[in-house]
């Protein structure tokens, strides 16, 4: 019975210290990961990847050991924080993951500050909407703050997203489905611009959609249940 609790103590001591040190490394990755985000976006802010020979930002990015998206959301993050004077010390301990859902949320729409409206018919700011998140969202999951967010933007009911996951054989890919995707994209036309005025391409979803409508409304395809079937 002795020898059980000396054990037990040395494994609950254990256990203590390797948390208390994951718990440590956590804090250095994410305060490192704010400190690229913000030279990210004072890069990007400051035009300084024309001083680097690159026309766009994303071209420079493009040549840095990080993920373009990675990027993109950090600045993302930093200029959100940014826009509303909400100071490093205030919204650091919210984390990057949930910093990432809260910022998805666009400040502006054509220009104009952009509102949500709810069930009710009330009007709100995103921008109140954000700051009340900050403050929130240590009471509040990852998983119950994506679903508010969801709703924010109107990813509800027949609007929701939802996520395919599809193996293929990489030469099918290459060879089929790649160029039936970049050809519907070309289609489509473009989304519009983006902040550095470079146009936006459809995404691969939306164009995966147009290449099933098309084949459903095919009346060739009719006998095989598609929307022209008897």
């Amino acid at each position: 019975m002795f020898e059980q609790v000396i054990v037990g103590e040395t494994i609950a001591g254990e256990a203590e210290k390797t948390r208390k040190e994951l718990e440590k490394l956590i804090g250095v990755y994410n305060s490192s990961t704010f400190d690229i985000g913000e030279l990210l976006y004072r890069v990007k802010k400051n035009g300084f990847h024309k001083n680097y020979g690159f026309n766009t930002f994303l071209e420079f990015v493009s040549e840095l050991d990080i993920k373009t998206r990675k990027a993109q959301y950090l600045v993302k993050i930093t200029e959100t924080m940014d826009e509303l004077n909400i100071p490093r010390n205030e919204f650091e301990p919210v984390g990057i993951a949930k910093l990432r859902e809260i910022s998805s949320l666009d400040l502006y729409e054509d220009g104009d500050p952009a509102i949500y409206q709810d069930d009710e018919g009330e009007t709100h700011l995103i921008s109140d909407i954000i700051k009340g998140l900050i403050i929130k969202s240590h009471e509040m999951s990852l998983d119950e703050l994506k679903k508010y967010v969801k709703i924010i933007k109107g990813f509800t009911g027949d609007n929701d997203l939802v996520w395919v996951n599809i193996c293929l054989n990489r030469q099918a890919f290459e060879q089929t489905v790649q160029p039936a995707l970049s050809l519907c994209k070309k289609a489509l036309g473009t989304t519009g611009k983006n902040d550095e005025g470079v146009a936006q391409d459809y995404s691969d979803g939306k164009a995966l959609e147009m290449i099933c409508a098309d084949y459903l409304l095919d009346p060739a395809n009719s006998y095989l249940g598609g929307q022209n079937a008897a």
